[in-house]
């Protein structure tokens, strides 16, 4: 037994110590100590490790087979099949006469290869063959025959409750195109009835102004309506509105105005006082040259405009919105309005003046002086007819 001297470690003989490697080592077998407190039963322990022991022979079984077999030879009992000995089987010796004869030997024959040369051929391609087109076939139409429809008459409706009508052709009724109705006058001023195109009086205006004519006719103001309404907040706003146009305040007016007429929606005498102030206004910017006169020309139509639509009978209404169209330089327009109010009442001292200023604009002035001379007592109609 040997004590490593660097590492402490136990080992059996060698030289070097199997867990450092050190080659210092003593050998404990060889010393004695005497010491008395050396450890009891340690010198047999290493004499116990050093004592080789004896292999154990252990008996063990032989297998005939599998894992774990000697390689002997087991006698069997079996006089034939596998495993049966030798011995015990005669052979009979069989002559083979090919011994006898001489082994001719043949010369090899070395076939050559033989290298198949490949002679490359362009490749053709075959070209499609053209569809045969068919023949044309003629389609005879057939004629398209009517049969008639065969009402259904149904026994148990008594014939009270029968309705016997044809259907309505759908087609011709949508087919037809929107008809617009133009009045031809066979009398300037002598006429039934007579349906005004409104839609139009908002084009532009292809003669000057009246402003800028010189020594045009004269006009009288626009009137405004009175506003009927129950309601007390409505009526509040309706007389501020007419406050402001008595101060000549009308771009206020037309505000206070403009509020009203979305509190109550296609009241024609609000849109009529409306159009009015908006009118006014346009007439003081047409004075001082400003160029947002023409603008508001237009909104001034498009709200008498409304207000014709709405009420269609009122002269007032219709007499505002020919004065609007006269002054914008509408004169056209303007005459087709006010031929409606003179057909309808010719003493109207407004309309009439309205008439003859249009014939006048429209270089009519013989048609105009027949119009305004029946008012002549009137000083603005007076002053007209000294211009022609």
């Amino acid at each position: 037994m040997n004590e490593c001297r660097v590492c402490g470690m136990l080992f059996l003989g060698g030289g070097a110590c199997p867990s450092c490697g050190s080659q210092v080592s003593i050998d404990l077998s060889s010393e004695v100590n005497t010491d008395d407190d050396m450890i009891p039963g340690l010198a047999e322990a290493a004499e116990s490790l050093v004592d080789e022991e004896e292999p154990v022979q252990r008996q063990t079984k032989v297998l005939p087979f599998g894992m774990g077999t000697q390689a002997e030879i087991l006698p069997s009992q079996l006089p034939f099949g596998v495993g049966s000995m030798i011995d015990k089987v005669e052979e009979v010796a069989v002559p083979n006469h090919d011994d006898d004869q001489e082994e001719i030997i043949e010369p090899e024959i070395i076939e050559e290869p033989i290298v198949e040369e490949v002679i490359s051929q362009p490749q053709v391609i075959p070209e499609p063959e053209p569809d045969p087109t068919p023949p044309p076939v003629r389609i005879e139409a057939k004629a398209m025959v009517q049969t008639p429809k065969v009402e259904v008459i149904r026994e148990d409706v008594p014939e009270m409750w029968r309705i016997d009508a044809e259907e309505a052709d759908l087609e011709s009724i949508y087919s037809q195109e929107e008809q617009v109705v133009e009045v031809i006058f066979a009398d300037e001023f002598d006429t039934d009835e007579v349906i005004v195109q409104f839609d139009e009086f908002h084009h532009e205006s292809n003669s000057p102004l009246l402003s800028e004519i010189e020594n045009a006719p004269e006009l009288h103001p626009a009137a405004a309506l009175e506003v009927e309404s129950d309601d007390p907040g409505l009526n509040e706003i309706i007389n501020s509105s007419f406050n402001h146009m008595g101060q000549g305040d009308w771009t206020q007016a037309a505000q206070i105005l403009q509020a009203a007429s979305t509190m109550n929606i296609n009241h024609p005498q609000i849109l009529n006082n409306l159009g009015l102030s908006i009118l006014q206004n346009a007439l003081e910017l047409d004075e001082n040259g400003d160029t947002l006169a023409s603008s508001q020309y237009e909104a001034a139509i498009m709200a008498l405009r409304q207000a014709a639509k709405l009420d269609s009978t009122n002269d007032t209404i219709l007499l505002n919105l020919s004065h609007a169209l006269l002054v914008s330089g509408r004169v056209e327009k303007a005459h087709g309005v006010i031929s409606v109010i003179c057909g309808r009442t010719p003493d109207f001292l407004q309309a009439a003046n309205l008439m003859g200023a249009c014939l006048i604009q429209m270089g009519q002035n013989n048609a105009a002086r027949e119009v305004l001379m029946p008012h002549s007592g009137d000083a603005i109609v007076a002053a007209n007819i000294a211009r022609l």
